[in-house]
């Protein structure tokens, strides 16, 4: 730690002439220079097609105060491909950047604003882009058929069919602080347009079909019992056992850890080999605790990121204190010290650009800067994408007061949530049950996420654990 006042102001072997100055180059103040050393780390790395899409990014999500300065700043950097395609398309010219160049770079930002956020640049202040016949009109296109069609008939959907897909054996809604007929009422079953639902009920599970054995076949009957409540549970404990012929039953979380990252100290720039797995439990402090403990393996030093949190409400300021808004940790924000290493495996935690880069989007940290964090895509339909992501404000939804938290919106995801981990497809997956579940379809959940047992290791304490299953919600 700090051993005198002149090491407060010291950063990175630099003495400021202020603590503010200190402050700014740790990135513990909110103002445009967050935005102005985000958008100079991301050109260094010479990639004008990604820093448009950060600098759309910053525009439509985090609000710079000045977003025309900013342009003034980088339009260069973000029109430097434009005028590298015209140098080849003339040869014989000497060209230089052009009022048309940076037009076109501007032409290209306001259709990824209007994608992320809906805005134009003239609203934010920006040079608005003068566009053609054609561009007009598919601008104008594009905003019509962006709304609703109006079919002059009164039936549900307007009469359009629609195919919803779901299983009532996964968790339900989560209602903060509820009880298990408010979550019950938040089911689409609850929906006064149910009774309008044609149920039809599929017949294979495909992710066993896939794996083509017998074995997967009795996986996928056990899986069933389990989502359906049938495993008998001790009248007195309440807690079912888990069959070892089921999956793979493990003895600790050290073994966990080791039978679904083995080598990871050299297996981790294996970007296949890495999404394909992941560690699940019911709950975030058995997560975090498994994250921290996965990423202290990788080699290389651990970055710290800080958040800058505030309070909304200058009224409030006093009885919400920074250190207190720094230890809150609500769900679905990352933590306020995010500590990352080079290689390691991230989850986002909003949706920013979809749908390259949407809310459970997971990734590998490729280059960590002090305001940007690039990073290879491993899911989605943008796998093998290098990306940028900058801090943006978050504003947690399950606390009684309002504060906003300017953080990078990732987590990491060597290991997930039970909930979080809805809807992932993995090779290998670990599940801590050292916290047992606590809601409905969690450990179905947790044990459908692979299509055989034998890829499926699960640590419970004397090999047993709860299944709650809400009988209500399969009827």
């Amino acid at each position: 730690g700090p051993t005198s006042f002149e090491a407060l102001r010291t950063v990175n072997g630099q003495i400021c002439a202020t603590f503010r100055e200190a402050c700014q180059l740790h990135g513990l103040l909110e103002d445009d220079q967050q935005w102005d050393a985000t958008m100079s780390e991301a050109a260094a790395a010479q990639s004008p097609a990604r820093l448009r899409n950060l600098f759309a990014l910053i525009l439509a999500v985090c609000g710079p105060s000045n977003p025309k300065q900013l342009w003034e700043s980088y339009k260069e950097s973000l029109t430097e491909d434009i005028l590298r395609n015209a140098r080849r398309q003339n040869p014989g010219i000497n060209l230089d950047y052009t009022p048309d160049m940076f037009n076109q770079a501007l032409i290209i930002i306001e259709n990824k604003v209007l994608e992320m956020g809906g805005k134009e640049l003239e609203k934010l202040e920006l040079p608005t882009p003068q566009r053609n016949s054609g561009d007009r009109l598919n601008s104008a296109m594009l905003r019509e058929t962006s709304y609703d069609d109006l079919r002059n008939n009164g039936k549900n959907m307007g009469g359009v069919v629609v195919l919803i897909a779901g299983d009532f054996r996964q968790t339900l809604p989560v209602i903060p602080k509820g009880t298990m007929a408010d979550e019950l009422k938040a089911c689409l079953k609850s929906s006064y347009l149910w009774r309008h639902v044609a149920s039809l009920k599929l017949s294979t599970n495909m992710r066993v079909h896939l794996q083509g054995d017998v074995s997967a076949g009795r996986f996928a009957e056990q899986l069933l019992a389990i989502g359906n409540g049938k495993i008998p549970a001790d009248p007195v404990s309440g807690l079912i056992n888990i069959s070892d012929n089921f999956c793979n039953i493990v003895e600790s979380v050290e073994e966990l850890k080791n039978k679904v990252f083995p080598n990871i100290q050299t297996q981790y720039k294996d970007h296949k080999w890495l999404c394909e797995r992941a560690i699940l439990a019911p709950k975030n402090v058995n997560v975090n605790a498994i994250n921290l403990q996965i990423q202290q393996q990788l080699p290389g030093e651990a970055i710290s990121y800080k958040s800058i949190d505030t309070v909304k409400d200058i009224d409030m300021v006093v009885q919400y204190p920074t250190e207190f808004l720094n230890s809150l940790e609500p769900s679905g924000m990352p933590p306020h010290n995010l500590r990352l290493k080079i290689g390691s495996s991230i989850m986002l935690l909003r949706n920013l650009d979809a749908p390259r880069l949407c809310n459970g989007t997971r990734l590998c940290v490729k280059t960590l800067m002090p305001h940007v964090i690039e990073a290879t895509i491993m899911t989605g339909c943008a796998k093998g994408e290098d990306v940028f992501i900058p801090k943006i404000p978050l504003l947690p939804s399950d606390i009684p007061f309002q504060f906003t938290r300017l953080q990078f919106p990732v987590r990491l995801a060597f290991a997930m949530s039970i909930n979080k981990a809805q809807g992932q497809s993995l090779k290998v997956a670990g599940v801590n049950l050292e916290t047992p579940c606590f809601s409905h379809g969690q450990l179905y959940v947790a044990c459908s996420r692979v299509g055989t047992g034998e890829n499926l290791y699960v640590f419970a304490p004397d090999g047993k654990t709860k299944n709650i299953v809400y009988k209500t919600a399969l009827q």
